[in-house]
């Protein structure tokens, strides 16, 4: 294609998306002229998608001219450059709020760091950690994410209390102030608290007492007590015993130093306790020299047959394993518990928010545990919906793992009766605030007014992205959270992968990615970034790369592990790999998710 052609069709297309940007742009009114710049950035972006440039893009590339290919954060100005540079060279004169690539950068940094703070050195991309519960007694754990680069610390409304909420925070801050005292950390960490939405998830199952698995160390023997004040059996309850067994007895005084309990655990197997003292207090001090697994119940035998009943053993959830050809039966009552299959009734879940079943049909697909469960609707019934696992791999359904149900049109309100509850306390103590599972930029509005209610309409919102209508409702999202004075979008990969299907994944991610990048609104890149190396500390060789490429966002959310101390250094180490070197994109404008209600 000769020259001249080529700036014919592209003043023609520039010409088009001009136009479509004058008449659409005062249906987004704002008066700060920065929004005004990103409003008008983004519908240009827009409406230069609605066209299949791929060939003209190449046919540029091949003539030295810029492809278009980064034109997201600058779109007229890129656009007008390399018109200049064609023959007869003239650009629409529609005025429209324009922006340099130099201008795009500096406004992002700063949105960026009016909701994430400052960057470091060597790196600007902000890294977020889940907060654990466990953290509350381990200072020394957020003492090491302090100091190996964490920024923000996330913590999720949908698990705990208030009471457990205020005590991580407590930890946080001080030992912040700890490391401040002693010259270790100049920085304050931002606390970003999640409102949960209504995200529908695996209920309660019923709980049964544990196995108690002891397991002596070579010749050396377990030493424990058998004690008949105890309020429960456990293994490890402190420095000086192994294990403490409960037993429904008034006394030990028949017996003494020298004795020996005789039981048969729960493998039937014969095993013995030899008594080293006795306590006044009720207690006997015992050594246990082979294996054993001790269930509630088991009975203790003297030398001189009187009988010890184990009792109080801690109790958890049945373990409720499917696979592949399995039925599971997802219960409409809430407050049914979850089963074991039992005398010809199939295993069986109850769900948080079980009105999402009045939606499902036969042949509906249904994901539990971000995909790791999966299956299709077999029937419904008035009381339940029965599930046919398709998954490959057998697998254990627990308690409160997220449910998708990507076919069956659910769109409850991102703001729940919980959530507005939940949100003085997030408005008192968090510095960023998140809304999960948004459907329409009407949810983003209710947030603002609650936020206004409370006085605290400063606070940074984070829109989590993960619902089919969000990625199309995403341009409307973007223009909405222009009316805060700091907004962001949260990638939530995991939901969002089953929602749209894995396949589809990558250039969902793409079009978030590039949309953010127009409006100039920083991006969380969230969801099992290295999960692995967080949880088991070797990383997979795959979720290097996933986390290095996270750099093209301004922030990158790591869930909890015993790891994740590691997982910070290493992810902050490839972060500033990556400023180092950039990431190269060029992208052709072919396929793109459609926008609802923009033009």
């Amino acid at each position: 294609m000769q020259k001249e052609e080529l700036g014919h069709q592209l003043k023609l297309i520039y010409h088009q998306v001009n136009e479509q940007v004058y008449k659409t742009r005062d249906n987004y009114p704002f008066q700060k002229k920065e929004n005004q710049q990103s409003r008008d950035n983004l519908l240009a972006y827009l409406a230069f998608r609605q066209f299949d440039l791929h060939d003209l893009q190449l046919e540029l590339s091949q003539t030295g001219l810029s492809s278009l290919g980064r034109l997201e954060s600058h779109v007229a100005g890129n656009v007008e450059q390399v018109i200049q540079h064609l023959p007869e060279a003239s650009v629409p004169g529609l005025p429209i709020e324009k922006i340099s690539y130099e201008e795009a950068l500096q406004l992002n940094s700063l949105r960026t760091e009016a909701i994430f703070g400052v960057g470091r050195e060597g790196r600007q991309t902000r890294i977020m950690v889940t907060a654990d519960k466990k953290m509350i007694d381990q200072p020394d754990t957020i003492e090491e994410l302090l100091l190996q680069g964490m920024d923000c610390f996330r913590i999720n409304t949908a698990h705990d209390s208030q009471k457990e909420w205020s005590a991580l925070i407590e930890t946080l801050r001080t030992t912040e102030d700890r490391l401040k005292q002693q010259g270790k950390y100049n920085r304050t960490c931002k606390i970003y608290m999640d409102l949960s939405g209504p995200k529908i998830r695996t209920g309660e199952i019923k709980k049964v007492p544990k196995t108690l698995k002891l397991k002596p160390s070579g010749q050396n023997p377990l030493v424990g007590l058998v004690d008949v004040q105890a309020e429960q059996s456990l293994k490890n309850p402190n420095q000086d015993s192994d294990f403490i067994l409960a037993i429904e007895e008034d006394t030990l005084s028949d017996l003494k130093e020298g004795d020996k309990l005789y039981f048969t655990d729960s493998e039937d197997r014969s095993r013995i306790l030899s008594i080293e003292g006795i306590h006044e207090d009720g207690k006997a001090d015992v050594h246990l020299y082979k294996e054993a697994s001790i269930e509630e119940g088991t009975i203790l035998r003297s030398d001189n047959n009187r009988e010890y009943m184990i009792s109080s053993l801690p109790k958890s959830p049945q373990k409720i394993r499917v696979e592949k050809g399995d039925v599971l039966r997802l219960y409409r009552k809430k407050d049914r518990l979850g089963h074991l299959e039992e005398e010809g009734v199939k295993a069986g879940i109850p769900l948080t928010i079980p009105e999402a079943l009045d939606k499902v049909e036969e042949g509906h697909r249904i994901f539990i545990d971000d995909g790791e469960i999966e299956g299709t609707c077999l029937a419904t019934a008035s009381d339940y919906v029965d599930m046919k696992v398709t998954s490959p791999k057998r697998k254990r359904v627990k308690e409160e793992k997220g449910l998708n149900l990507p076919d069956s049109h659910l769109e409850f309100p991102a703001l729940t009766d919980d959530d507005k509850e939940n949100l003085s306390f997030v408005v008192e103590h968090a510095d960023i605030v998140g809304i999960s599972f948004v459907h329409h930029p009407t949810e983003i509005q209710e947030l603002k007014d609650e936020l206004q209610v409370r006085g605290a309409a400063h606070l940074p919102v984070v829109a989590k992205i993960e619902t089919k209508a969000a990625i199309r409702n995403l341009a409307q999202i973007l223009l909405k959270g222009l009316e805060f004075p700091s907004f962001g979008i949260m990638i939530a990969r995991g939901d969002l992968a089953v929602e749209v299907g894995y396949e589809n994944m990558s250039y969902v991610q793409e079009d978030i990615l590039n949309m953010c990048e127009a409006a100039h609104t920083p991006v969380v890149w969230a969801t099992q970034v290295l999960e692995n190396l967080a949880k088991k500390g070797i990383p997979a060789r795959s979720e290097i790369t996933d986390a290095a490429a996270g750099q093209r966002a301004e922030c990158v959310m790591l869930n909890k592990g015993s790891y994740i101390g590691e997982a910070v250094n290493v992810l902050g180490t490839l972060l500033e790999i990556q400023a180092q070197n950039n990431v190269k994109k060029r992208q052709v404008f072919t396929n793109f998710t459609e926008q609802n209600g923009i033009f």
